[in-house]
């Protein structure tokens, strides 16, 4: 999925996606990259996840790299917390807090590495590592969006609660709100391919991912018929690792 090569250098060129592309999104893009800070609840799990079968009343914020819980402290405090046995791995040294891009003679990369965290009374639950990114053609005749899933966790204390299924769906909220802006952003004749890869390091990963890509398929199903034409969505190309 990922075409990054060692002649990849950063790029003095502007991102593909611009902040208006984000308008009435929860999504936005900021100085420090993308930004998400909300409260999902049960609304928010029936449009943007298919792990729930029951009602329940489970709310959670999920923040992106949020800044009052650096990195290292974050997945330290997490680290105090588990059961014996039951250690997470943490995806980072400190958040990446910039949409980069980069190029190649032939393609241009955009993009950045997410934690989405879960928070409770100002602690931290759970979090989920997950990168994206968006590749265009340098004669902008393609798009690629590129989506990589990387972990899930949530503090044992905290499972069986809808934390997990909250992660879920607020994840899939800022994907797809990427994906639209992706859209938006496009050229007419353009094509717009998916590639996501999913490697979650968690009990019941697989199901989060397909979850993620059932909503990235209603988006791509849904947003050809709006008043966009010649833009067009190729193929989801979805490795579970």
């Amino acid at each position: 999925m990922d075409t990054t090569t060692a002649e990849t250098k950063p790029s003095k060129r502007a991102p593909l996606l611009q902040v208006r592309h984000f308008h009435g999104r929860r999504t936005e893009l900021r100085e420090t990259g993308l930004h998400f800070d909300r409260l999902i609840d049960e609304d928010d799990r029936e449009d943007y996840t298919s792990l729930v079968e029951e009602k329940f009343e489970a709310r959670t914020r999920v923040a992106i790299n949020p800044p009052a819980l650096p990195a290292s402290d974050l997945f330290a405090r997490m680290s105090n917390t588990e059961a014996p046995g039951d250690r997470t791995v943490a995806p980072c040294k400190a958040y990446d807090t910039s949409w980069r891009v980069e190029e190649n003679a032939e393609e241009i990369r955009e993009g950045q590495r997410l934690v989405a965290v879960a928070i409770d009374g100002g602690a931290p639950v759970g979090y989920a590592s997950f990168g994206l990114s968006v590749v265009r053609r340098k004669d902008e005749s393609a798009i690629r969006y590129c989506l990589s899933l990387d972990f899930c966790y949530v503090l044992p204390a905290w499972r069986g609660r809808g934390v997990g299924v909250n992660l879920s769906a607020a994840c899939a909220e800022i994907c797809c709100d990427v994906l639209l802006a992706c859209f938006l952003a496009a050229r007419k004749g353009t094509t717009i391919d998916l590639d996501v890869y999913a490697e979650f390091g968690s009990h019941g990963g697989e199901r989060i991912s397909n979850s993620i890509v059932r909503q990235l398929e209603e988006v791509c199903e849904y947003l050809p018929d709006t008043k966009r034409p010649g833009v067009r969505f190729g193929d989801i190309n979805y490795d579970a690792g």
